[in-house]
């Protein structure tokens, strides 16, 4: 329960737990407050067919009324309009959310008056759009071989590989997955690894970002 006194004090506890349940078809949901969790977590799945889906928790930086959105077209990025609203403000790297297409889009760059997407908006009209970073951080995770789970609006900042996947089936949404290691960030040893608005990226001499 999400009380003071029912909840999990680390998240290694949460997979502890479900690695003893028998999914029997059910769908499995982790929830996580915002906070930094220096775990270096193992993603236990436990046995029989099921869902397990691992949601973090966004942190809302601002809300912007009435901007304009200009969808783009191939290499032609998508934009955010409002004048003077980004003033002073880092937003590169984080995500967009676009309130009437209930859709994210990561951030390129911005100035004064415009945000610059990675890609295109979903579409150009005039709506309400909400800027917001990662406020759960984890340091790693490890899937352990062949299990079946998907992670949402989570940072993993690890100081070795931040992930790593063993012929598991995993889904990132709108996560944000990096690391000081020169050995790599996200290793998939074998299995299927899909990617969903995210931001890859190795901050060690020589890095790269990549947002897939």
């Amino acid at each position: 329960a999400d009380t003071a006194g029912g909840a999990f004090l680390t998240v290694q506890k949460a997979f502890n737990v479900l690695a003893t349940l028998n999914k029997n078809g059910y769908t499995v949901n982790i929830y996580i407050r915002a906070g930094t969790y220096a775990e270096n977590i193992t993603a236990y799945t436990g046995v029989g067919n099921g869902t397990v889906n691992v949601y973090g928790t966004l942190t809302e930086l601002e809300s912007v009324t009435s901007a304009t959105v200009a969808a783009g077209s191939g290499a032609t990025r998508g934009t955010v309009t409002k004048t003077g609203q980004f003033t002073g403000n880092v937003y590169a790297n984080l995500l967009v959310y676009f309130v009437t297409d209930a859709g994210y889009r990561v951030i390129n760059s911005h100035t004064d008056d415009v945000l610059t997407v990675i890609g295109v908006c979903p579409s150009s009209t005039t709506q309400n759009v909400k800027i917001y970073d990662w406020g759960t951080i984890i340091s790693n995770v490890t899937i352990p071989s062949y299990a079946s789970i998907n992670f949402y609006d989570i940072k993993f900042s690890g100081s070795t590989h931040s992930v790593l996947s063993k012929f598991s089936s995993v889904l990132f949404g709108r996560c944000y997955i990096t690391s000081s290691s020169t050995t790599g960030t996200l290793i998939n040893q074998g299995g299927s690894l899909s990617c969903s608005f995210c931001l890859l990226g190795n901050s060690s001499s020589g890095g790269t970002m990549l947002v897939i």
